[in-house]
This record gives C-alpha cells, structure tokens and sequence, in this order.
C-alpha cells in the first residue's frame, strides 16, 4: 500500500537532551532521548468538482492514518489554500472553496516548511499538472478512474483510491 509507504518514510527522530538530575547508580549526566516525529501535510482538493461522496471517502482515509499515530495538518485547497488546521479525529462541518483546480499552492507550502515527512494530496484529478517539484515524499490519491497518460506531469507517487468513486 503506497499510504503506508508514505506513513513509514515521513518519520524522522530528534535528540532531546534530558535535564533531569545525575544517576546515583552511575554518577553520570542523564543521556539522551530519541523522540520520534511523524507529521504529515495532507493537501485537499475541494475544487467544484470534487463530489461530496470523494470528500468522505478522502476523510476515512485520513482518519485511518490518524489511528496510526500520524500527526496530520489539512490544507483545503481550490486555487488557493483555503483553509489549514491540525486533524483532530473528526472531519469538519464544510469545507472551503469549490471552485477550480490548482496545485501549485499546496506544493509550495510543503517546499517552505520542512518538519513535514511527506505530503499527501486527495484529488479526482481534474486539473492541470503543477509545475512545481516537491523537495520531500510526494503522493497522489486519485479519487477517479483515469487514463495513466493524463498524470504525466503530476511529480510523485500516484495511486488509485481504494474505494473508487466513479464519475456519473
């Protein structure tokens, strides 16, 4: 499964230097822990035509990562970034934006701030390719049947949804 490829290459650790008093056992300075850091940058699309259905099944999916112990950040994206919160375990009331597609915002945020693993983008794939190269794990979720040939340009890992939504 590509998500769990993401999930396990967006981990990182860091030192933290403990300041607790010295070990009578060993008469040393404490040493060192490792915290581990596991955050995600989940991009969605809320274009117009992204149906309501897509965007539970967008939701399921992220809560099935959240339970994994993932620290996840949202960006509803249409043009632009719409709205950006921490994932809490619940999906919102409403989403932001419904109008049309790009990419590019989304891409660039994740270039600019780097305490993320890896970012993950939730879309049907209706729009054009960005231009912009992410520096980190990249990968796409394609809500939609498609042609391969159409996400060409898109930079990344592309997969289908498990539960495919079709296009009435």
């Amino acid at each position: 499964d590509q998500l769990q490829w993401l999930v396990r290459t967006s981990r990182h650790t860091q030192l933290v230097y403990k300041k607790n008093k010295r070990s009578r056992r060993y008469g040393v300075s404490p040493g060192i822990k490792i915290k581990r850091k596991h955050r995600l940058l989940v991009a969605l699309d809320t274009s117009g035509s992204v149906r309501a259905e897509e965007l539970q099944l967008f939701f399921q999916e992220i809560h099935r990562l959240f339970r994994q112990g993932v620290e996840i950040e949202i960006l509803e994206c249409d043009l632009d970034i719409q709205r950006r919160y921490p994932y809490k375990g619940w999906p919102p009331e409403a989403v932001a934006g419904r109008g049309d597609t790009n990419y590019q915002p989304a891409i660039e945020l994740f270039n600019e701030e780097t305490d993320f693993g890896g970012l993950i983008y939730f879309t049907d794939g209706e729009g054009p390719p960005p231009f912009v190269e992410p520096k980190r794990p990249m990968l796409w979720v394609i809500s939609r049947e498609g042609e391969r040939k159409k996400y060409e340009g898109f930079p990344g890992k592309i997969v289908p949804m498990v539960k495919n939504v079709q296009h009435q």
